[in-house]
């Protein structure tokens, strides 16, 4: 996790909502990392990586639209949906 990165919750294109277990990280500019939010076994935090890619103006000035990134939203939305 890079200590500059901006972090968004990332968007469900078919559902048409933002995913409060999809982080999306923007790192060194335009780079963009995709990560999928679960417990683990022990029931920590972890993160399953999805994508990434060098994302173009349109895309990130899309991203960075999103709604910031919460830990403690992305913990509760998954304790409800035991996830």
């Amino acid at each position: 996790m890079h200590p500059d990165a901006l972090l968004f919750f990332g968007w469900n294109k078919d559902k048409k909502v933002y995913e409060k277990s999809r982080r999306v990280s923007v790192v060194f500019e335009e780079f963009v990392v995709v990560i999928e939010l679960s417990f683990n076994n022990n029931n920590q935090l972890k993160g399953n990586f999805i994508t990434c890619y060098l994302a173009n103006t349109k895309s990130i000035n899309a991203i960075k639209t999103s709604p910031l990134w919460d830990r403690g939203q992305c913990i509760e939305y998954l304790k409800k949906n035991g996830r």
